[in-house]
């Protein structure tokens, strides 16, 4: 993989970002990125829980205001990804990390998926 330095910062996003395409991840496969996600959210001290239906909640502590009040967010996402590939292409998506390339549009660089 190319320095992922040139897509610009926080570099800790783009190493985040790396490793989240080594985990194959198609809908109902989820296990792998679940254990993944919570792994470094416990690492940052952050409490995890994994729901019935295997839903990852991690709470992160929230801040105050200056008046004492704690200020929230929710998040949400998806863990799994589209597992769609072109016919010409060799790739088990079940097994495979993704392979990244950079692409040139319009005088920017994008990294996407071959």
């Amino acid at each position: 993989m190319e320095d992922l330095k040139e897509f610009g910062e926080p570099l800790e996003f783009w190493e985040y970002f790396y490793e989240i395409t080594r985990i194959p991840r198609c809908s109902t496969l989820e296990d792998k990125i679940r254990e993944y996600i919570k792994k470094e959210a416990e690492k940052l001290g952050f409490q995890t829980e994994v729901d019935a239906i295997e839903n990852l909640v991690v709470r992160i502590p929230s801040n105050r205001d200056s008046e004492g009040n704690k200020l929230g967010v929710v998040l949400q996402s998806h863990m799994d990804m589209v597992c769609e590939k072109n016919e010409n292409v060799q790739h088990d998506f079940s097994n495979d990390p993704l392979k990244l390339k950079t692409i040139e549009i319009d005088n920017e660089k994008w990294l996407t998926a071959e």
